[in-house]
């Protein structure tokens, strides 16, 4: 459901071997107006905000693709009652982290990792702030944002 404050993420719920939550996740179309409304400051880089406000953005950015390209694609995420999560499910196409760290770690990669034992898509991405791209040995390519975007609106992520 669309109010035009924000959008509803429903969860992924197709994987069978880990039980999802069922509640949906809210994104404001603008973090600067929520947090002006409620007179919060510009969060630094270590600040929890800070990471909720880079994965809000990339939300929209994918959210804006698959509305201007009129595709039959669905946006989700997943989290389960364990903890697990991935920030975005586009399908059986593609899982996409977002994490802000200029250093991916295999901490940062737990979420993702998990979903992987579902087998229910083709490509895992997370998207950060490195400065280059790479892939690890189990193929999840770690992404620069900006290379995202680049992909993204160059038809090569959907």
């Amino acid at each position: 459901m669309d109010t035009f404050i924000g959008y509803y993420l429903r969860p992924y719920r197709k994987g069978s071997k880990r039980i999802p939550v069922n509640t949906s996740k809210f994104y404001f179309f603008d973090v600067g107006v929520a947090r002006t409304a409620a007179r919060m400051p510009v969060p630094s880089e270590t600040m929890t905000e800070y990471g909720k406000m880079f994965e809000n953005y990339i939300f929209m950015e994918l959210k804006a693709y698959i509305d201007y390209n009129m595709t039959d694609d669905e946006l989700y995420f997943w989290r389960t009652r364990e903890g697990y999560e991935v920030d975005f499910i586009i399908e059986n196409k593609v899982a996409i982290e977002v994490k802000t760290s200029k250093n991916i770690t295999k901490k940062d990669m737990k979420g993702i990792r998990a979903f992987m034992e579902e087998n229910a898509v083709r490509e895992y991405i997370i998207v950060c702030r490195e400065l280059f791209e790479r892939t690890t040995e189990d193929g999840i390519r770690i992404v620069p944002w900006k290379l995202f975007l680049d992909e993204l609106w160059d038809d090569k992520i959907i």
